[in-house]
């Protein structure tokens, strides 16, 4: 989370909190009303819960006077992403095997296109990582790609609102930049989190593939690869790698599974077979 988004944030929860002891209209949309927003309800107070735990997708939580809570997921305009690096993990738990199986396929085709790119020359990888969001570079592609329209809406309601039912599950969308002044801003403000508006927000929301350079990257390593290189054969003596082209020639991407494989156990694994591809030390 950028400084200027954290302070935003801030911002929005001190001024809803300002609002306590107000009430909400008497007349409200009937999506709040559908997720138990009870019309005349009193704002009690405004908590910035995003910062406490990545998982969040609730950024300030709005406790009312004898009604759910307001779960809001803040979302400057200019914001590129709605979710961090994705486990193996979490990707099935979120989405779904089939997803998740869907995915592995979509990077592993895109490793084998994107290694002979003479772009990635000077920049070896040996898996590719995935988050999701927006992108114009050749490392996104839609997910209209790759799923159906119903497959489309489980992960893309799942990234911007969460899995669940409790504190951390956003239940609204306050997509803007604007500080509310007074409670009928803030519930206009405020939309229905589901698949229509957060698209409408996000524009074309994509799967971003991230490929990490060893020699250069330290930290990335350890995130979950949703391809691996897999050499044809081991050397028979230690042989150092760092260009994509010289790596083509000892093998290509496979799939891999649902195992926790990250950039550093692929790397061992090649130096096993006494291929070196080095490695940004700390």
């Amino acid at each position: 989370m950028t400084r200027k988004y954290a302070q935003f944030e801030k911002d929005i929860t001190r001024a809803i909190a300002n609002l306590s002891g107000q009430q909400l209209p008497n007349c409200l949309p009937i999506w709040m009303r559908n997720i138990g927003i009870n019309p005349g309800a009193v704002i009690i107070g405004a908590t910035d819960i995003g910062p406490h735990d990545h998982k969040n997708k609730t950024d300030i939580l709005v406790n009312l006077d004898h009604s759910g809570p307001l779960k809001i997921s803040v979302k400057m305009q200019n914001a590129d992403y709605m979710g961090n690096w994705y486990t193996h993990a979490r990707i099935v738990e979120e989405f779904g095997q089939n997803i998740s199986d869907k995915i592995t396929k979509e990077v592993t085709d895109w490793s084998n296109r994107i290694a002979h790119d003479s772009s990635w020359e000077n920049k070896p990888f040996v898996g590719v990582s995935i988050s999701f969001g927006k992108r114009s570079c050749n490392t996104g592609i839609p997910l209209q790609q790759i799923f159906s329209e119903d497959e489309c809406n489980k992960p893309v309601v799942a990234m911007g609102a969460g899995i669940g039912s409790d504190d951390s599950v956003a239940n609204s969308l306050y997509a803007s930049d604007i500080i509310p002044n007074n409670v009928g801003h803030l519930i206009s403000s405020l939309e229905e989190m589901n698949y229509d508006n957060i698209v409408k927000f996000t524009g074309d929301f994509m799967l971003i593939l991230r490929p990490v350079n060893p020699m250069t990257e330290g930290s990335n390593r350890y995130k979950n690869v949703f391809s691996q290189f897999v050499p044809n054969q081991p050397l028979s003596t230690q042989t150092t790698v760092t260009t994509m082209s010289k790596l083509n020639t000892l093998g290509s991407f496979k799939k891999v599974v649902n195992d926790g494989l990250n950039h550093n156990h692929i790397l061992n694994n090649l130096e096993h077979k006494n291929i070196i591809v080095p490695r940004k030390q700390k």
